[in-house]
């Protein structure tokens, strides 16, 4: 199993597209944030998923636009935090469906 990061830039959005899985079977996961990501904080999901990132991931060739790989011994850290931004959402998802502002 590996796991291959790229970053895709439009003007509207920054997307990093996580790649999990064996290379033909995949799991596809989109991270969509500001597309100012790298140059302006928000602290958008995109901010939060790229300061998480290992520091073995090269971000240089990742913003620009190249695929990475995740090192074996990292790539759990990247499983976890996108557990734990999934866990997140659900639970906002809730509360605002819930009537809680």
């Amino acid at each position: 199993m590996f796991i291959e990061l790229v970053f895709q830039d439009n003007p509207r959005m920054g997307i990093a597209v996580v790649r999990d899985g064996k290379k033909n079977k995949a799991q596809r996961t989109e991270v969509r944030g500001n597309f100012s990501v790298g140059t302006e904080w928000t602290g958008d999901r995109l901010d939060r998923f790229i300061s998480a990132l290992p520091r073995t991931v090269n971000i240089s060739e990742l913003f620009a636009g190249n695929g990475v790989g995740v090192r074996r011994e990292d790539r759990d850290a990247i499983r976890e935090w996108l557990a734990k931004e999934e866990r997140l959402t659900n639970l906002m998802v809730a509360a605002i469906s819930r009537g809680f502002k």
